[in-house]
């Protein structure tokens, strides 16, 4: 395999890793801040002298809200289970009558509700207190924010609470587009400070995981970004990012940190809606194109049309409701991805084992969208089915970093697949140059040499002589081209008289450190030879240097090989990918699991160096 490949598969396997290093820091942390969290503050308020809390009543009367200035007891039901779960798209109404004791009248109170799931508004005595989100028709939701309120300070002549007598707390809480359960024992009454600063580290709690959650799906998508430039650009890498990419935009947009920048609107939330839809369209054809290859253009036009609907609905159509609005696009969102359990075509045994892994996804995905619209949510930081956002992430990460194994498997076989022809094409070469031309040139010298016996003369001789060399050129060339001596001698004594050969004559003063006793095996010495061979003709052919110095040495289980001159040198990223000998060099030392490093600057000469560690 090439430096270049696998450069580039490296640089692949750290981004991943680093991801992955990323996603366990980040999820470790936030569980570690969270599990901190449940610890109990102290509850010495809720002495029945200071503070009585009744029981939460839920109305049940007539019309559809109740009289928040003078609420009638008997239009409110006691709070069950069945009446504490919100179905998508309901408005409930919940009331608590309690009775704040003389000691407290000279404190700031706050007024705490846990997480209260989608908007909610609250009324004390008929007063409007506080809203967290919006209930319709601005349908803002809240973003899992805690509750916290500020109550009216007690004992003062405009407070509207009252002292030792109930005060009747109403809370209206509206489902948009999912199950909520409203947590009626999550209730507490206390000093302000301390209520801040436990729902300032709930919400920290809340913003690292969706925070963590968003970066990491940011750097998986700026991974298939970087596959995308690099040349790769697979049409299930680019759905892949465009599906990360946007489960990052509506995480994000529907976070705890997004809603505290005051930018919540409306309209976010019915884009969140159509996004939704979108990533399942892209999960569609992320299974699709896994699978089969490609995306139908009939499922292409059909996906183009639904997605342009819903987006000019959530634009130019308000009175939709924001759960109609929902409510649909979860229907088409269930059915895009039921299409990736049914194939367009027959089901092959091949296509139905890589069908396996996205059969699971789909199932899961579908399940996620099912428990989230009938069951209520139980988790603030991330819904279900952002949580199978991230697991459909993870999963695929790990799918392409498994492609790129292969890939870089098959890129090694076939790198050493391309140095063994070579290798064979040499000895062909070689077998053909002595049993051909040797043998020609050998029959000429010996019929000169005769002719020079019979009939004399200088020219006759001055000929042979020349014939005589082109056969010793003629040998040597023979034994570069397959070096047999490397297999009765030391690679080291083959290296120093082939180095001492080369250089004798040539007015460049050499000089070598060679260890001629350390032995190898017969690949390692082949290859080492020829990375020699290379380098040394690269110096005497390129570099127009006076000195050139070889080493070969054995450390342990180290072998080092260098070749080093003082030649003109050149700039080593120009030339990095040109030049037929550098990368054979490199492909030869990673077939024998050698580090290859060249290093050179222009006027600076050039050292090329090759590190093998051998096997115990």
């Amino acid at each position: 395999m090439s430096i270049g490949s696998r450069q580039f598969i490296n640089r692949i396997y750290s981004v991943v890793g680093a991801i992955l290093f990323t996603c366990i820091l980040s999820f470790t942390f936030a569980l570690g801040l969270a599990h901190a969290q449940n610890g109990e503050l102290p509850r010495d308020y809720y002495d029945p002298q200071r503070l009585q809390l009744g029981n939460w009543l839920t109305y049940d009367g007539s019309g559809t809200q109740p009289d928040i200035s003078n609420p009638d007891i008997n239009n409110w039901k006691p709070l069950t289970s069945a009446t504490n779960t919100l179905r998508p798209g309901t408005v409930r109404w919940y009331r608590l009558d309690f009775t704040i004791g003389w000691h407290f009248r000279t404190r700031d109170l706050g007024l705490y509700l846990g997480i209260i799931e989608q908007a909610h508004k609250i009324y004390l005595n008929g007063k409007y207190l506080d809203e967290i989100g919006k209930l319709s028709p601005e349908s803002i939701d809240s973003a899992s924010k805690p509750s916290l309120t500020a109550l009216p300070r007690l004992g003062v002549w405009y407070s509207f609470m009252s002292l030792s007598r109930p005060n009747t707390l109403i809370v209206a809480v509206e489902s948009f587009t999912e199950s909520v359960r409203f947590q009626s024992a999550a209730i507490i009454i206390d000093d302000m400070d301390r209520l801040l600063l436990k729902t300032r580290e709930t919400e920290a709690s809340i913003k690292i995981v969706q925070g963590a959650a968003t970066s990491i799906l940011l750097l998986i998508a700026l991974f298939c970004g970087f596959l995308f430039v690099s040349g790769l650009r697979g049409a299930s890498n680019l759905i892949f990012g465009l599906f990360v990419f946007s489960a990052a935009i509506i995480i994000f947009l529907d976070s705890l940190i997004f809603y505290d920048f005051s930018s919540r609107l409306p309209m976010v939330d019915r884009f969140l809606t159509v996004g939704r839809l979108m990533c399942a369209i892209l999960f569609c054809n992320l299974v699709k194109t896994e699978v089969s290859g490609n995306v139908s253009r009939r499922l292409y036009n059909i996906q183009f049309v639904v997605i342009s609907v819903f987006i000019i609905i959530a634009i130019f159509a308000p009175n939709v409701s924001l759960f109609s609005l929902d409510f649909v696009s979860d229907i088409f969102a269930i059915a895009f991805i039921g299409l990736t359990l049914w194939p367009e075509h027959g089901v092959s045994k091949t296509m139905f084992f890589s069908m396996k892994r996205m059969m699971v996804l789909s199932i899961i995905f579908l399940v996620a969208y099912l428990y989230q619209f009938l069951q209520p949510a139980v988790s603030y930081s991330l819904s279900t089915i952002q949580s199978v956002y991230i697991l459909i992430s993870f999963t695929f990460l790990f799918l392409i970093a498994q492609r790129y194994q292969e890939l870089s498997r098959h890129l090694g076989a076939l790198s050493q697949r391309l140095v063994v022809v070579r290798d064979l094409e040499r000895a062909r070469l070689a077998r053909d140059m002595h049993d051909g031309i040797g043998q020609g040139v050998a029959a000429i010298g010996l019929h000169l040499k005769i002719l020079a016996a019979k009939m004399g003369g200088k020219d006759f001789k001055n000929l042979t002589q020349s014939l005589d060399d082109l056969n010793l050129q003629l040998t040597e060339v023979i034994g570069d081209l397959r070096p047999s001596i490397l297999q009765g001698q030391s690679l080291g004594i083959v290296i120093e008289r082939h180095f001492e050969r080369a250089l004798t004559g040539t007015g460049i003063n050499y000089d070598y450190a060679i260890d001629k006793k350390a032995s190898f095996s017969r690949d390692i010495k082949e290859q080492l030879f020829r990375i020699y061979q290379e380098a040394l003709n690269n110096a005497l052919k390129h570099s127009e240097c006076k000195n050139i110095f070889v080493e070969l040495s054995r450390k342990g289980r180290k072998i080092i090989l260098k070749v080093q001159e003082d030649g003109i040198g050149f700039s080593v990223d120009e030339k990095r990918d040109l030049g037929l000998g550098l990368s054979t060099m490199r492909e030869r030392a990673s077939l024998i699991n050698g580090v290859y490093k060249l290093k050179s600057s222009i006027g600076g000469g050039t050292e090329m160096q090759i590190e093998v560690t051998l096997d115990d």
